[in-house]
């Protein structure tokens, strides 16, 4: 995964027909953004996932995820704050099997709405 948290496994369940779910587990001790940095440990988990994969393996599910963050985060020529936090954020998880995709989603939290995404592929086995 390209964002925060940097590392994860995404893993599709394949459901009756050409219905599927899937997983996501993914933790960061650091990432940065547009002018800030953090340092600490985030997470994220899904809430929901559940979508299409069709016989050619497009895939096409509805991801809700759970990030979590709890260390220190700097912006450009300022100090260490300590930080926090959680947001829910849903999206889009697009693709294929045999090219990967990405998630686009938006976060929210008290009122504070951003974009994020992550890149993914299938491990060869």
């Amino acid at each position: 995964m390209t964002s925060a948290p940097t590392e994860g496994r995404l893993t599709f369940h394949r459901g009756a027909g050409k219905t599927a779910s899937c997983t996501v587990r993914g933790e960061t001790g650091a990432t940065e953004g547009n002018g800030w940095v953090f340092r600490g440990k985030a997470t994220v988990n899904e809430l929901s996932c559940e979508g299409h994969i069709e016989k050619n393996g497009r895939a096409s599910l509805a991801l809700k995820l759970k990030m979590e963050w709890h260390g220190r985060v700097k912006g450009i020529g300022g100090d260490w704050d300590d930080v926090d936090g959680a947001a829910t954020c849903e999206g889009e998880l697009g693709g294929t099997l045999a090219e990967g995709g990405e998630w686009e989603g938006t976060c929210k939290r008290e009122g504070k709405e951003w974009k994020t995404s992550f890149k993914w592929k299938l491990d060869a086995e």
